[in-house]
């Protein structure tokens, strides 16, 4: 979810992907930021374990976020520009 949420902040322009693992590393003690963290766990696995969990819960929170779904269609990294 962690990660889900870093997509959302970048998909509103709330800060650039940089600044959001870095808030995230530094201000929470992560070892990687959620963008960071995305990449490492592939943008089209983390999307489908988002799905997967939505489907199984019902709960909207898991729902991949457009930015995030974008990404994994076209095969795009969390942090590319």
């Amino acid at each position: 979810m962690v990660a889900n949420l870093g997509c959302e902040m970048a998909q509103t322009g709330l800060a650039s992907v940089e600044d959001i693992d870095l808030a995230m590393r530094l201000g929470l003690n992560y070892p990687r930021g959620p963008l960071e963290l995305v990449d490492a766990m592939g943008v089209a696995v983390t999307h489908r374990i988002l799905v997967q969990a939505q489907a199984l819960t019902g709960d909207d929170r898991y729902r991949p976020s457009q930015w995030l779904r974008r990404r994994a269609q076209l095969g795009l990294s969390a942090r590319a520009l």
